[in-house]
C-alpha cells in the first residue's frame, strides 16, 4: 500500500494501537478486486500539494530543508513533547486547522536504528542524546508529526479532546487563559511570538504552553474575522497572513493578554459554505477597537480602503489578496491598551510583601 496514510493511523486519543482507514478506492481498483467508486472518496490531506520531495525524501530530509528555508516543516514538526522528566509541550494547529495539537517527538530508552534518526541537532538536547529522539509512533518510521490529544482534569475522571468544532472542549471559565472559544465554527489559529500573559499589580503569569487556541471564526468581505470568548460584539479581521490580532481583556481582575496570528485566507475559508454572503456584517475591528465600519475614528484612507473592500467582496466566496499597506502606518488590529489591575488593597498587599522580604534578607537595620 505503499507509505502509511499518518492522517488516518494518529489515533484520536494517542493510544499506541493505530487506528487505519479502510483502503481507499485507487487500491481496491488496482488491485482487480472492486470496481472503484470515486464519487464516495474522501480529501486526502496528508501531504496535500507538497511536491515530490515530500513524497519521496525522509521526514528528516524534509524537515531539515523546511527550516534552512525558514517555512513549516507541517505536517512534521520538532517540538519535543518531554525529555523523560518534565513535559515540553506546546500546542500547535493541526494542518486542517480543525484541532489542537502535540508534536509526538519524545525520547527512547535506547538510541533508534540509524535509518530512522531524522535529526542531527535538536533545541536543549546534547548531540549524543540526539539519537535517542524520534516520533512516538513506530509505524510512521519515528517520524514526529503533530497529534490529537486528550486533556484530563485534575481528580477527576473528566475528559476531553482537542477539536475545535465540540463546544464541550472548551476549558473551564478560570482556566480558560487564552480566550478560545470552542463551537461548531471554531478552528485552530496559532499565536504570536510572545508568550499570553496574565498581569496584576505587578504579578505576571506566563502562559508559555499555549501556541495555539480554538476561536469562532466568519469569512465575509474576501476575509477572515474571529473571534475570542466573551466578545460577542466584536470581530477581529485579518487583512494579510502572518498579521497579528492583539487581544486585551480585564477578566476576574486580571489583565489577559497575547496575539493571535492570522493563517492565509484559504485554509481557513475552505468551502463556498464557509461564507456569509447576505447582509454586511457589523462590529468588525478596525485597528485599536472593535465597532462597526462606519462609525471607526481613524485616518481617512484607511476608512476608504474597508469601504472599497466591503464593496468589492460583499457579494464574493473568494478571498481577497493579502492587503498589507492597510496597516503600514503602525496601525493595529486588536483592543485598546489597558491598565493593569491594581487595587489599594493589593497595592498594600504588595508593598507589604516587599518590605518582609527586605527585612528577611537584609535585617530591618539596613532598612532603618
Amino acid at each position: 500500500m505503499g507509505r502509511v496514510n499518518l492522517e488516518r493511523s494518529n489515533d484520536r486519543h494517542a493510544h499506541p494501537e493505530p487506528c487505519l482507514q479502510s483502503p481507499d478506492p485507487g487500491f481496491n481498483g488496482g488491485q482487480w478486486l472492486y470496481k472503484a467508486n470515486y464519487e464516495v472518496a474522501e480529501t486526502l490531506h496528508w501531504g496535500h500539494h507538497l511536491g515530490c520531495d515530500f513524497a519521496m525524501k525522509s521526514c528528516g530530509e524534509w524537515i531539515k530543508s523546511r527550516l534552512e528555508k525558514n517555512l513549516s516543516a507541517a505536517p512534521f514538526c520538532h517540538d519535543i513533547k518531554h525529555d523523560g522528566r518534565k513535559s515540553l509541550a506546546t500546542t500547535r494547529c493541526t494542518d486542517q486547522r480543525d484541532s489542537l495539537a502535540l508534536c509526538n517527538l519524545v525520547p527512547y530508552k535506547k538510541a533508534l536504528p540509524v535509518d530512522y534518526r531524522n535529526f542531527a541537532s535538536l533545541a536543549g538536547v546534547r548531540k549524543e542524546g540526539v539519537r535517542y529522539y524520534g516520533g512516538s509512533v513506530e509505524l510512521a518510521d519515528f517520524c514526529p508529526y503533530n497529534q490529537e490529544f486528550e486533556w484530563k482534569s485534575v481528580n477527576s475522571s473528566d475528559r476531553r479532546d482537542s477539536r475545535c468544532e465540540l463546544i464541550g472542549n472548551a476549558p473551564p471559565e478560570d482556566s480558560n487563559s487564552v480566550m478560545e472559544k470552542y463551537g461548531h465554527n471554531s478552528r485552530c489559529f496559532d499565536f504570536g511570538p510572545l508568550s499570553w500573559t496574565e498581569k496584576k499589580c505587578g504579578r505576571v503569569k506566563t502562559y508559555s504552553q499555549f501556541m495555539a487556541g480554538c476561536y469562532e471564526f466568519l469569512c465575509a468581505h474576501g476575509r477572515i474575522h474571529l473571534r475570542v470568548i466573551d466578545s460577542t460584539s466584536s470581530l477581529y479581521t485579518c487583512y494579510y497572513t502572518g498579521q497579528l490580532i492583539r487581544i486585551r481583556r480585564i477578566v476576574n481582575g486580571w489583565l489577559r493578554e497575547g496575539t493571535i496570528q492570522c493563517p492565509p485566507c484559504e485554509e481557513i475559508c475552505t468551502h463556498e459554505s464557509s461564507w456569509l454572503n447576505s447582509e454586511p456584517i457589523k462590529n468588525i475591528s478596525s485597528p485599536g477597537v472593535g465597532g462597526d465600519f462606519d462609525e471607526l475614528p481613524f485616518s481617512t484612507s484607511f476608512q476608504q480602503e474597508i469601504q472599497r473592500e466591503k464593496k468589492l467582496f460583499h457579494k464574493h466566496t473568494t478571498c481577497a489578496p493579502d492587503n498589507q499597506e492597510m496597516l503600514d502606518n503602525g496601525e493595529e488590529i486588536g483592543d485598546p491598551l489597558l491598565d493593569e489591575p491594581c487595587s489599594s488593597s493589593n497595592l498594600l498587599f504588595s508593598l507589604t510583601k516587599m518590605f518582609a522580604f527586605y527585612v528577611v534578607h537584609y535585617g530591618l537595620n539596613n532598612l532603618l
